[in-house]
């Protein structure tokens, strides 16, 4: 439509190689076989519907909420009660909030502190981490930078 074609294809091939360039990382992240959820201050999780499952899938990391029925958008309700029943290796936490300027870190204090997750592996190992919303909101290809950000966060501790 546009007459691009060959910019589209280029711009294909970059997200393909950036994905390549990641392939040793993966494969040390994957091979960790990592439980994740990426919890909200609604309390809900990211079903298998969904581009975060693909993130995740593309990052080498299981989807702990991936067995569970989805809501509107492909959410999956969590209660307290369920993570620990999940009992993930990580927690992925909204880097921003809408609403007020320190929301997202009052909700990550929140859950760390929590006692009714304190036997959750993620609050244990201080596996929690913010993604930054210009990361966790894109649907772009900039979603490569997404995929990597997770390697990267979560590889800290590979040799």
């Amino acid at each position: 439509l546009l007459n691009v074609e060959e910019d589209a294809e280029a711009l294909v091939d970059g997200m393909d190689a950036k994905l390549e360039s990641l392939s040793d990382l993966k494969t040390k992240v994957s091979a960790r076989k990592l439980v994740a959820l990426d919890y909200n201050s609604w309390g809900t999780s990211s079903g298998v519907e969904t581009t975060w499952h693909a993130v995740l899938s593309a990052a080498g990391i299981e989807n702990g909420s991936a067995a569970y029925e989805q809501g509107a958008f492909g959410q999956v309700s969590m209660s307290k009660e369920l993570i620990v029943d999940i009992n993930p290796d990580v927690l992925f936490l909204p880097g921003w909030i809408y609403g007020e300027e320190n929301a997202a870190a009052t909700f990550y204090d929140q859950v760390i502190n929590d006692p009714a997750l304190a036997s959750v592996k993620a609050v244990q190992n201080g596996a929690i981490y913010q993604i930054p919303e210009r990361l966790r909101g894109t649907y772009s290809h900039y979603i490569i930078d997404t995929v990597a950000y997770l390697l990267g966060t979560v590889s800290t501790d590979i040799d």
